[in-house]
C-alpha cells in the first residue's frame, strides 16, 4: 500500500490537489483531517460554549466540508491552520446570522399577542436612539449604518452596493457598535 511520507501541510495539500486519484490522496485528506480536526472542534466549542453538542457537530461538519471543497483556494502565503480557523470563524458567524431573528419595525405593527408596553416603548426608544446616532455620524458612514441597522443588509451586500471593500465596511460597523455600546444605546 502507498504510504504518505509528508511532513508539511503544503506537501499534503499538493498531494490532495494532484490530478491523479489515488490512495495517497485519500490518505492526505485523512492526515489533514487528523491534524486539524481537534483544533477546529476546540475553536467551535470555545466560541459557542452555550450551544449544544448537536450544534457544535453541525458547524464542525460544515467547516470540514468547506475546507475540503475550497482547498484549491488555499494560498501557502499563510499557515494552513490560520486559513482553516478563518473558515471556522466564518461558519460560526453564518450560523449566528441564520439563528438571529429577523428584525422588524415596531412603528407599524399590529400586535395580536399582547406584549408588555414597556418592552415596546424600550424598543421604540432604542430605534430612535439608533436613528439619532446614525444622523450624527459622518455622511459617508450614514448610508452604511442605515443599510445595516435599518435594512439588515450584510457587510458583503453593503460593500457591493457602495463599491467599497468588505473589510472597510466591517471596520466601520464594528467601531459604530462600540460607540453604540459605550453610549448605552445597545447592550449587546
Amino acid at each position: 500500500m502507498n504510504q504518505i511520507k509528508v511532513t508539511t501541510d503544503n506537501e499534503l495539500i499538493e498531494t490532495i490537489l494532484s490530478t491523479s486519484a489515488s490512495i495517497s490522496k485519500n490518505q492526505a485528506y485523512t492526515l489533514l483531517y487528523d491534524r486539524y480536526s481537534q483544533v477546529v472542534k476546540t475553536y467551535v466549542r470555545n466560541y459557542l460554549s452555550t450551544a449544544d453538542d448537536f450544534t457544535h457537530e453541525e458547524i464542525i461538519s460544515e467547516v470540514v466540508i468547506k475546507i475540503l471543497t475550497k482547498i484549491h483556494l488555499y494560498s501557502n502565503k499563510y499557515p494552513f491552520k490560520a486559513w482553516a480557523l478563518s473558515i471556522t470563524k466564518n461558519c460560526i458567524i453564518d450560523f449566528l446570522r441564520k439563528r438571529k431573528m429577523n428584525t422588524i419595525s415596531l412603528d407599524n405593527i399590529e400586535i395580536e399577542n399582547p406584549v408588555a408596553p414597556d418592552v415596546i416603548l424600550e424598543a421604540k426608544e432604542t430605534s430612535r436612539s439608533i436613528q439619532k446616532f446614525i444622523s450624527e455620524q459622518k455622511e459617508s458612514y450614514q448610508e452604511i449604518l442605515r443599510l445595516r441597522f435599518e435594512y439588515g443588509s450584510s457587510c458583503k451586500a453593503i460593500a457591493a452596493r457602495l463599491q467599497m471593500p468588505v473589510g472597510t465596511i466591517s471596520t466601520i460597523l464594528f467601531r459604530s457598535r462600540i460607540r453604540l455600546k459605550e453610549s448605552g444605546i445597545i447592550k449587546y
